[in-house]
């Protein structure tokens, strides 16, 4: 019997994790599921940890990449394998709370508009003590497209992909898929052109998703600062993707995100290089209320350090 939900999990050199991940998929109230698992070429014992689970839970599959290709072609290889006709995101550092999907899917029942919705995540540490909710106001998050479009393509990334549960349509009518090309962000350039496209998206405020943080949660591609920089790369990766389908109502709108983009690079570089940055941002957006910000903390750690010199 075809399952009525698909939930896709990409991991990569997880398996002291990737056991927890999985049983909170169990404890799900929504049963009615599959459960795909694209190993990204790790060289731990994922392949062995997986193989134990095959042998003690038949609505899980389990597929493997010999080598790193990243998450995004992990998920778009294990959405093909899908089959039901909603398609839900997990992460192998994450649970999702035994209602996650039932509540999610009854909203998406109830509201027929809304195409893709997520929940708020709730960090948490080590010894489970809570952190702090991503995104900080979910009842903020807009729901006309367009409102949203501007958001995502201007400030930080406010749609937490592994919180994320699509219509199965969102991939088939419109095309779209986890895009393959940059090294991060990429989920939330798929949110950008969803939005650009006018899916309408909501966000549910109860956590219903903890994720962990920990060393490796950042990135398993790379430090702080070749993170931020690709995150320049996706921007320009959306303004060519806009122009190459025709969407001009946002021409307007790139040199305020790159003014926000050089803002966050300038912050990770520090010294003169970073407060070139925030200079060039200022010119491209010399009303930003962040940029000044950023300019005067600039100056303040410049006249700290000058005072620290001279005693």
């Amino acid at each position: 019997m075809t399952p009525r939900l698909s939930i896709i999990l990409a991991t990569h050199n997880r398996a002291a994790l990737l056991n927890t991940a999985l049983e909170a998929l169990q404890r799900q109230t929504f049963q009615d599921f599959e459960i795909l698992v694209v190993d990204d070429g790790s060289s731990d014992p994922t392949p062995e940890v997986l193989a134990a689970w095959q042998k003690k839970e038949p609505r899980l599959q389990a597929f493997r990449f010999p080598d790193c290709r990243g998450c995004n072609a992990a998920r778009n290889l294990a959405l093909g394998k899908a089959r039901g006709i909603y398609i839900g995101i997990t992460d192998d550092d994450d649970v999702s709370l035994p209602g996650r999907f039932e509540t999610q899917i009854a909203f998406l029942e109830e509201n027929p508009s809304v195409q893709i919705v997520f929940s708020s995540i709730q960090y948490i540490d080590l010894e489970r003590r809570p952190l702090r909710l991503w995104p900080e106001f979910p009842e903020r998050f807009p729901r006309e497209p367009d409102r949203l479009f501007e958001v995502l393509f201007t400030q930080p990334n406010i749609a937490p992909n592994s919180a994320a549960l699509f219509r199965r349509e969102v991939f088939d009518k419109f095309r779209l898929s986890f895009p393959e090309n940059v090294i991060s962000g990429g989920d939330r350039l798929l949110y950008m052109k969803a939005a650009a496209l006018g899916v309408q998206m909501a966000m549910l405020a109860e956590p219903w998703v903890h994720a962990l943080s920990h060393e490796g949660h950042v990135s398993l591609t790379g430090d702080i600062l070749k993170i931020t920089r690709n995150k320049r790369a996706v921007l320009d990766e959306m303004r060519s993707w806009l122009k190459e389908n025709g969407i001009h109502r946002f021409d307007g709108l790139y040199a305020k995100a790159l003014s926000y983009q050089l803002i966050i690079e300038g912050r990770a570089c520090g010294g003169v290089k970073g407060l070139f940055l925030v200079l060039k941002a200022l010119g491209l957006n010399p009303s930003g209320r962040y940029a000044w910000e950023t300019f005067f903390w600039f100056l303040k750690k410049a006249a700290r350090r000058a005072r620290l010199t001279a005693a």
